[in-house]
């Protein structure tokens, strides 16, 4: 990251604005993507997960059989 060159603290406060926004976004996201994490970690969607894998693999082996 290079340098900025500030001419006035105007700029520099738009610029402290726009950081403190830039990581309340990032918060944000790593909010979604925890509960998003969590929620797969339950038994019923990892049982899911583990059937979807299964009718996919099941599906690849009855077309390379026939």
């Amino acid at each position: 990251m290079k340098p900025h060159i500030y001419n006035s603290f105007e700029e520099i406060d738009e610029h402290l604005k726009i950081m403190k926004l830039k990581r309340d976004i990032d918060k944000e996201y790593l909010k979604i993507h925890l509960i998003s994490s969590k929620n797969s970690l339950y038994p019923i969607n990892m049982l899911q997960e583990i059937r979807a894998m299964l009718l996919k693999y099941l599906s690849v082996f009855m077309k390379r059989a026939c």
